[in-house]
């Protein structure tokens, strides 16, 4: 059984996270890094404005965080944001060993602009009667949240990516004044519509209750 050589599987799979980046346009980025020298892991990189890295970078934190174990693993279409208040990303990573090496296979896709798209498109779509006739109380469903959840982020009249802490803070507390947090999931799905973690929620929360932290 003859074996593929080292540098002609690299070559292909360079060519691929090519041909992806090129696909998909500026917004996405394909990665391809080394595990085993995380101080100096991207070997390839096409679109590396997105998490601002370039090759020779090292392995950032969420990357180390989830292939520390550098057994081969696939990790498809997860959501992360490389830093505080930036943009939020679409991601997959493939972990597989290539010779004597672990090497991570990432693809990225900065978010920002859908997000915008989205948001105009949701502002325009929204009537004044859609919410306020609703019996929240009777409400048991995610899909049923969902819509809600989406109106009070709409209403800040910003794409949620440009939010601040205050903004956040608004959107729980008119969640919470009609009733919403009440529902189970709820906290869930605000914290994943907010792009926060739902500790984050939980602390908006008690603020907005006037409760101490």
């Amino acid at each position: 059984m003859n074996t593929v050589p080292e540098k002609d599987v690299f070559a292909l799979i360079n060519q691929i996270a090519e041909a992806i980046a090129l696909t998909f346009g500026n917004d996405c980025e394909v990665c391809i890094s080394d595990l085993d020298t995380p101080e100096k892991a991207v070997l390839y990189i096409y679109n590396g404005h997105v998490t601002g890295r370039k090759v020779g970078s090292p392995l950032i934190e969420e990357a180390e965080a989830r292939v520390k174990n550098t057994d081969e693993n696939v990790y498809l279409n997860y959501k992360k944001q490389i830093k505080k208040n930036g943009p939020s990303l679409k991601s997959s990573t493939i972990v597989k060993k290539i010779g004597d090496r672990n090497i991570a296979f990432c693809i990225n896709y900065d978010c920002s602009q859908i997000e915008s798209i989205q948001y105009t498109l949701m502002n325009f779509l929204q009537t004044s009667s859609d919410q306020e006739d609703m019996d929240i109380l009777g409400i048991n469903t995610p899909s049923a949240l969902v819509p809600i959840i989406q109106a009070s982020i709409q209403a800040i009249n910003k794409p949620v990516q440009d939010f601040k802490k205050v903004d956040r803070l608004n959107v729980v507390r008119n969640l919470d004044q009609r009733g919403i947090l009440k529902i189970q999931n709820s906290v869930r799905l605000i914290a994943e519509a907010l792009g926060v973690s739902r500790y984050s929620i939980y602390n908006y929360i008690k603020e907005v209750r006037g409760e101490s932290r």
